[in-house]
């Protein structure tokens, strides 16, 4: 029986590609910015083509200014598409957007993963116009 279990497993996670990453703000006073950490799952490999992905994520973001406010904790399991750019860096970069609403304000994900610039990752309130900014790593990918 855990043959089969286990066979079974494989099959389901063979087929899936996960992606787990880290994003950190840049601790500026002058800055508005958000640290996470997450996952995309999608269905087979990611590739140059857009694919559905599902995600999840913990963030918390921090305004601009001495006395910058943090949001509280918010968890999330959003759908959007992710793809990998070739010859954009050194390596591969993958890049994920997704929109979630959180308390009734529309957040826009836009996740540059392994970017050798600084802060290419956002989150944008489309309600307020706030605008986040992180680096985003990949931690692992299997």
């Amino acid at each position: 029986m855990r043959k089969v279990v286990f066979l079974f497993l494989l099959s389901v996670f063979a087929n899936a590609e996960m992606v787990t990453f880290e994003c950190r703000g840049a601790d500026k006073v002058f800055m508005s910015d958000f640290d996470g950490v997450g996952e995309l799952s999608v269905e087979g490999e990611l590739t140059e083509e857009s694919k559905k992905v599902k995600a999840s994520l913990v963030a918390v973001t921090r305004d601009a200014g001495n006395e910058g406010t943090l949001s509280p904790v918010v968890s999330l399991n959003p759908s959007g598409s992710a793809k990998v750019i070739s010859g954009y860096s050194k390596q591969d970069v993958t890049f994920a957007e997704f929109v979630e609403e959180i308390n009734g304000e529309k957040f826009h994900f836009s996740l540059l993963l392994d970017h050798a610039k600084n802060f290419a990752s956002r989150v944008n309130n489309r309600t307020t116009g706030q605008s986040y900014r992180a680096d985003c790593y990949t931690i692992t990918r299997f």
